[in-house]
Parts: C-alpha cells; sequence; structure tokens
C-alpha cells in the first residue's frame, strides 16, 4: 500500500501555526473539532465555516486582503 504525500493548501496558515507553537490537535481542540475534521479542511477536502474562519483570524492576527 502507498501512503500519498499530504499536501495542505493553506501553507500560510500551517506556517502561522508554527509560529505560534500550535499544532494542530491543539487548534483542533480550540474550534471544538476533532483532528481529522481540522486536517480534511486544511487540506481542501471540506470547506471553511465562517466561524471557523473569523476565530482562525483573530487568534492569528491574519487579515483578507484582496487588492
Amino acid at each position: 500500500m502507498v501512503r500519498r504525500k499530504v499536501v495542505y493548501i493553506f501553507p500560510n496558515l500551517i506556517a502561522e501555526m508554527s509560529r505560534n507553537g500550535d499544532s494542530l490537535q491543539s487548534v483542533s481542540n480550540e474550534l471544538g473539532m476533532n483532528y481529522q475534521a481540522l486536517s480534511a479542511r486544511l487540506r481542501g477536502f471540506k470547506s471553511f465555516e465562517l466561524p471557523e474562519i473569523t476565530f482562525l483570524m483573530k487568534k492569528y492576527t491574519l487579515y483578507y486582503y484582496h487588492g
């Protein structure tokens, strides 16, 4: 059985998590979801809900800019 490489579609969010010393498990706990659910969202298999996006933007002081 060949395991496929895990590819995250939000590399900047993963980088912010690392800079703040957060793991997928700790962030998933804060969001009130299990590890697999957060991992699926970060890999693009499932969409983030607006409250989850808001939480992450506040936690990591991220801003949305479309210019």
